[in-house]
């Protein structure tokens, strides 16, 4: 075998969400020869490039990452018809490898696909739930089994971020013998960067201060938090992250449920040094609503010490001892929030011996020196089935 095998990463987004970030640090670390194939064009190539890794957008194949149930016949269609070349072009490159590492849920097909014709184990890492055809619309569920299907005669493993990702995906028809669980982990280098002062960003050195990390959606949950705010009257509250492309409404929609608090909501926007912005805060709430595998903010949370407030959601309960490590509470909940955020003002030594716990179990269990050995270990494992 090829002490450093080459290993065809393909990701069906170039912007830079939580499954890109992970790219990036396995692409980065992984004793492999890593060559990056994204559907669409965003900041992760540009970030691929200055860390040396080979990357490439796939022209014209954002037809098919754009397939949804809304979608109508005609770009059906069209993106139909222009899968061959794309799938072509797509074995070619999974040729050159020795395997091909498919990143996230969007670009599984194709790349099953691709994995097959070129005779190439595949692996998935799973960072999205799967759901039972049966209770989808029948659109939907032809998308769900397809992707099963195609990952049980195709797959060697799949690597999942949680065993509630794993649960799902065997739920939805999968294998059971095809998952492993291999949690997030982030790198524990300090980066250098010292925490801002709250003054530098519009935000109150005095009042207790929240903090909220994440893309500005519907399934977030910020709209249960600022509702929760308004029952604890001294807190203040920073949204940190934006809308994705296309969904300004709900940033609008949040502002105005908002502008009833008095001007104690304060919008960041995207920053990039959102680890750092968090330590400046007392709580950290990870409000989510619908199923959230293994939210990377609330591990950026834990390593920073950050007493935390989430919802029981997905894989969030496995990085989380309730009591011990964090809060948990039911979402679309907002009193129950607002009871658990209230606690931890009201205790600071809790607090502080929350966010201590919540630290030392991320030191020793969702670390990226762990990330990278347990997936070396499933490549290594494909490519000796190969053999």
């Amino acid at each position: 075998m090829n002490p450093r095998p080459r290993i065809l990463f393909i990701n069906h987004s170039g912007e830079m969400g939580g499954a890109e970030h992970s790219l990036l640090a396995l692409a980065r670390r992984l004793p492999v020869e890593a060559h990056v194939v994204v559907f669409s064009p965003g900041p992760l190539i540009e970030r691929l490039r200055e860390a040396g890794i080979a990357v490439e957008r796939l022209e014209g194949a954002e037809r098919l990452i754009s397939l949804g149930a809304e979608t109508t016949v005609a770009t059906r269609l069209r993106g139909l018809l222009s899968l061959p070349g794309l799938l072509w072009r797509l074995v070619r490159r999974a040729r050159a490898s020795d395997l091909v590492y498919v990143n996230t849920k969007k670009a599984v097909l194709i790349a099953a696909l691709a994995a097959r014709l070129a005779r190439r184990p595949l692996i998935w890492h799973q960072r999205d739930a799967m759901r039972r055809p049966g209770e989808l619309t029948w659109r939907d569920g032809l998308s769900e089994r397809l992707i099963v299907g195609l990952l049980n005669a195709s797959a060697c493993r799949i690597i999942s971020v949680s065993r509630a990702c794993a649960d799902a995906f065997i739920a939805a028809g999968g294998q059971s013998s095809l998952p492993v669980v291999v949690h997030n982990g982030l790198d524990e280098k300090p980066s250098g960067n010292p925490s801002p002062p709250r003054s530098n960003n519009g935000l109150p050195e005095g009042a207790p201060l929240l903090g909220c990390f994440g893309r500005l959606t519907e399934g977030k949950g910020q709209a249960d938090l600022i509702d929760a705010l308004a029952e604890i009257p001294e807190a203040h509250l920073a949204l940190v992250g934006s809308p994705l492309f296309g969904g300004q409404q709900i940033e609008n929609d949040l502002r105005r449920r908002a502008s009833a608090l008095g001007g104690r909501i304060h919008f960041l926007g995207h920053r990039d040094d959102a680890p750092s912005l968090m330590k400046t805060m007392d709580v950290v709430v990870h409000p989510s609503s619908e199923f959230d595998s293994c939210p990377r903010v609330v591990l950026e949370a834990l390593h920073a010490g950050r007493p935390v407030v989430a919802t029981t959601v997905g894989g969030v309960p496995e990085l989380i001892e309730d009591g011990v490590t964090g809060l948990l509470v039911p979402p679309k909940n907002p009193s129950s929030l607002a009871v658990a955020i209230r606690r931890l003002l009201a205790n600071p030594e809790e607090a502080r011996k929350l966010g201590a716990a919540g630290q030392r179990r991320a030191r020793e269990h969702f670390a990226l020196d762990r990330v990278v050995a347990d997936v070396t270990r499933e490549i290594d494992y494909c490519l000796r089935r190969e053999q």
